[in-house]
């Protein structure tokens, strides 16, 4: 049924199980959540503590929704993929245990639905229980553990310790965010935190003893941590998971400040709790797409070297001085597989170079013209971040317009990003839009051209409103997640390997930019300086890292 999905397959699939893993999170965060704290304090709290669990209620009926029907679609997918490998006379995947944990998840969602839709999760606490033991279940019996030739059992156990931890912690998250904003005072703030920081407590224990035990069966070596792409993405996920942890020790200060004196604002609290949901969403990604690929451990052969990494990024005045140190080829007709006696960027490579020098030649060009698009792209950031700077000091009316920067930016790679298709290369405009490369790329320029100006409107005052405020953070921190989604060969490819850790840094400092930039709305322009000046710095150091940038030749 989803055959002519396969060419997309590794991207179709990780973006599922980011839903999957995402809204499983929810559903079991949302029904611990529910039985443990919210359900509890409504009597206590009066009208605002029924509302609260009444709209924990609804977003826990819709997680567990939206994880049934991404699940059906993720096992589908699965079932069709593995079918068409299979040999004659094979068994059929519908009986695999992958398949079957796959319809156990989607039906306990369902069931979850049901439940919530009805109100008995709260008055039955051991039936979401129940739900909770199995969602967990399911999802550990889908993970990499199961595959292993040997400790199958403890792996399975670590994959649900660490996802039940990451539920109670993390899934829980949202439904706090939402308990606290609809108490609005800090005595309510301050009995949904007694009862809910044990539990978050105890999730990330929880969370951090199955990541470590996981990640000491995974990763064989520290060297598999920067020479595998399961090692990168560990990387990542360990930063962010810090970076969980720093938000939440503020966010336990500050809840301490709140016991002292009930009365203290509370908006820093509450954009401390939504920071801390945001990360969890980005791990999540990131988790999703390390269980689209095979642990390190799999891949001891041709990994990435620190003397690749050195002398990729050591110092190159010289290259550094010049934005095409090969000379900026015109842009042509591109063929699949290099040369064939075909122009590419306009040069005809002949068939018949000996020693593959046509696809080397190739590949050096292909180099410089990343390299220029990179190193134009961090001149313009630098700009913009100039312009966000200006209008800190409040002297520079321009400060206020640097968003329209993006639109150019826009503009720019548009029509760079795919040298090969209309308008500068040779394809036609027709088969540009036929080609799903070139239109997600070109479509992700066009929503950023779209989303600079949204910005733009709230900066100079002509969008007002708190959601409006919201929409950019929330879009660059969903697009910085989503590079993290990225298509890892499932064997160790040192190029692009080092293409990938290239790019990492950018990634982080984009989230850091956009959590900082959620970070700032809403509170006092004093508490609100301190982010302002850190998302302008990561802005910065981004236009910095894309003027030294030196594309990995990938032949």
């Amino acid at each position: 049924m989803l055959s002519y999905l396969t060419g997309s397959y590794g991207l179709i699939y990780v973006l599922l199980e980011a839903a999957v893993l995402l809204a499983s999170l929810l559903t079991v965060g949302g029904l611990v959540f529910r039985t443990r704290v919210a359900s509890p304090l409504a009597p206590l709290l009066g009208r605002a503590g029924r509302l609260v669990a009444e709209a924990n209620r609804r977003r826990l009926m819709i997680a567990a929704l939206v994880a049934a029907c991404a699940g059906g679609l993720k096992l589908q997918l699965q079932i069709d993929m593995v079918n068409q490998v299979l040999l004659p006379g094979a068994p059929s995947a519908d009986t695999a245990l992958f398949a079957q944990a796959g319809l156990t998840l989607v039906v306990a969602c369902l069931v979850t639905a049901l439940v919530a839709y009805l109100g008995q999760d709260a008055k039955h606490p051991s039936l979401a229980s129940g739900l909770i033991v199995i969602i967990t279940a399911a999802t550990a019996l889908a993970s990499h553990g199961v595959g292993r030739v040997t400790d199958q059992e403890l792996l399975t156990l670590l994959t649900g310790l660490h996802f039940l931890g990451a539920a109670i912690w993390i899934g829980a998250l949202p439904f706090y965010a939402v308990a606290l904003d609809g108490v609005g005072d800090g005595v309510g703030i301050r009995r949904y935190a007694e009862r809910f920081t044990p539990l978050a407590l105890f999730g990330g224990g929880a969370m951090l003893l199955g990541a470590a035990g996981l990640a000491y069966h995974y990763i064989d070596s520290p060297w598999a941590l920067y020479g595998t792409g399961y090692g990168q993405l560990a990387l990542v996920k360990g930063v962010l998971f810090l970076g969980l942890i720093v938000v939440g020790i503020a966010n336990a200060l500050e809840l301490r400040r709140l016991r002292v004196d009930p009365n203290a604002p509370m908006a820093r609290v509450q954009r401390s709790i939504e920071i801390e949901a945001l990360l969890g969403l980005v791990l999540v990604v990131t988790a999703a797409s390390m269980s689209a690929l095979p642990p390190s451990v799999d891949l001891p052969s041709n990994r990435l070297t620190v003397a690749a990494i050195a002398d990729h990024f050591a110092p190159r005045v010289r290259d550094i001085t010049r934005l095409d140190q090969f000379g900026l080829p015109l842009p042509g007709l591109i063929e699949e597989g290099g040369g064939h006696g075909r122009p590419v960027f306009g040069i005809s490579y002949p068939a018949e170079m000996p020693g593959g020098l046509a696809s080397v030649t190739l590949a050096q060009d292909l180099g410089a013209w990343s390299t220029f698009n990179h190193r134009i792209a961090g001149l313009i950031v630098l700009l913009m971040a100039f312009l966000a700077c200006l209008e800190l000091t409040d002297r520079a009316p321009i400060g206020h317009h640097w968003p329209l920067l993006l639109p150019v930016l826009a503009a720019f790679l548009f029509v760079n990003s795919h040298p090969e298709a209309w308008p500068l290369g040779e394809g036609s405009f027709v088969a540009s839009i036929l080609d799903a490369g070139v239109v997600r790329d070109r479509l992700a320029v066009l929503l950023l051209a779209v989303l600079a100006a949204f910005e733009w409107g709230v900066r100079t005052g002509r969008i007002t409103g708190r959601l409006a405020a919201r929409v950019f953070p929330i879009a660059l921190i969903g697009a910085a997640a989503l590079m993290l989604v990225q298509a890892y060969p499932l064997v160790n490819v040192p190029a692009r390997l080092l293409h990938e850790l290239a790019h990492l840094p950018m990634i982080l400092l984009a989230i850091a930019a956009g959590v900082c930039q959620w970070l700032e709305l809403g509170l006092p322009p004093r508490s609100a300086r301190v982010p302002a000046l850190v998302w302008r710095g990561c802005y910065l150091l981004i236009g910095l890292l894309l003027v030294v940038y030196r594309a990995v030749e990938l032949s």
